[in-house]
């Protein structure tokens, strides 16, 4: 086992804080890794070396002259399983540091078993993400032994019939106010995660680069939809937005990266529609004829549409003409909507016809608009993805 120099620093400063003396914690190589006095860290410690390779219970340190790289004091092996990892160091008169040495040679070797373990939690955690990221996330049409085999050592088992459930959250730009600051997405990720595993003991949870990734143990859809339901309540708040794809039931355990591809698209559009929306693949019916163009396209599209836009100014514009059609275009009812004059809505629409060459009140031009806004999840996730 190794100590690491991340670990080590904040045990020193920790005890440090706590006794008031001056630590260090030198490795097995008896080089310091952690010091009151920083400057030391790196320095070859002599007194470790012979610890270790006297398998010696404590070395007194009279002078700093008596071994290289050593200050004064006491110097204790800190032992793991039986075995020398390191050693702690007092600095200062015998007869002060003895009265703590033994204390503080079991509190560190306490806080270093803590470390490990949580370190080992940790190490546990990202190899289950990556075996259930190569299981979901690629394509495959056959699983092999090997692959079965890993999921029983991580406790699932991949030939069971699941739903595929995929969240996603963002923070919501605006007024900022004491709360907003107080938000950490991956803190609520992490609370869906354990809500989702608290529901049935063989759900899965994970999380990739933009989404959480969720496995179901085979609910009906109106159970799925009651789940989701109860997430929005339970952590959406005015300033995260979250949207939820559910996949179409499958009965074949082979096709699991098929249900995610499905549970991913309802997920964009869900978040199409707005804050706090829950789709199912199954509702989706212009947006499977879109779905297989790419996102470059998709891209140039919109960049030929919104030509000399921001990209503030393209998602306020999607906006404005998104609340216009959900109001069949009427002029008043979507003023009222966007808390606005009738007036300073037409000024808007006028200034979009004349900057894009398109006029969204024109049914026409509408076409243009509404693929637009049909693309806009696609386009707003590859925004937050270079963010």
């Amino acid at each position: 086992m190794e100590i690491s120099q991340r670990d080590a620093d904040e045990i020193v400063k920790e005890l440090s804080n706590l006794t008031k003396l001056k630590l260090n914690i030198v490795n097995s190589d008896a080089i310091i890794i952690a010091n009151s006095d920083p400057q030391r860290v790196g320095d070859f410690h002599e007194a470790t070396k012979k610890i270790i390779d006297e398998k010696l219970d404590e070395l007194v340190v009279m002078d700093t002259a008596q071994y290289k790289g050593t200050c004064a004091g006491t110097n204790l092996p800190i032992v793991i399983d039986h075995q020398i990892v390191g050693v702690v160091g007092i600095t200062g008169p015998y007869k002060e540091a003895v009265s703590y040495g033994k204390i503080i040679k079991k509190m560190t070797e306490i806080l270093i078993q803590g470390k490990e373990r949580e370190n080992e939690k940790t190490r546990n955690k990202i190899a289950r993400t990556r075996f259930q990221i190569e299981w979901i996330c690629n394509a495959q049409t056959e699983v092999s032994e090997a692959l079965k085999e890993r999921g029983r050592d991580f406790g699932i088992d991949i030939t069971v019939h699941r739903r595929i459930m995929v969240i996603s959250l963002n923070e919501i730009k605006g007024e900022s106010s004491p709360y907003s600051k107080l938000i950490n997405l991956d803190s609520i990720e992490d609370s869906i995660e354990r809500e989702i595993l608290l529901l049935h003991a063989s759900n899965t949870a994970f999380k990739t680069s933009n989404v959480l990734v969720a496995t179901l143990i085979a609910p009906s859809d109106a159970k799925l939809l009651s789940v989701a339901e109860n997430l929005l309540k339970k952590f959406s708040n005015p300033h995260i937005a979250i949207s939820i794809g559910i996949d179409e039931a499958c009965e074949d355990y082979l096709k699991i990266h098929e249900q995610y591809s499905k549970a991913l698209k309802a997920q964009i559009s869900a978040r199409q529609r707005g804050s706090n929306a829950i789709t199912f693949y199954s509702d989706l019916d212009l947006e499977l004829l879109l779905s297989d163009i790419s996102e470059k396209t998709r891209q140039s599209f919109m960049n030929k549409v919104f030509s000399g836009f921001s990209e503030e100014e393209i998602l306020q514009s999607m906006k404005t003409i998104q609340v216009l059609y959900e109001e069949n275009g009427s002029i008043y009812r979507a003023a009222d909507r966007l808390n606005e004059h009738p007036n300073t809505l037409q000024y808007k629409l006028r200034k979009i016809e004349r900057d894009t060459g398109y006029d969204p009140r024109k049914l026409g031009d509408a076409a243009v608009f509404n693929l637009a806004l049909l693309f806009r999840g696609e386009y707003t996730s590859t925004k937050d993805k270079r963010n």
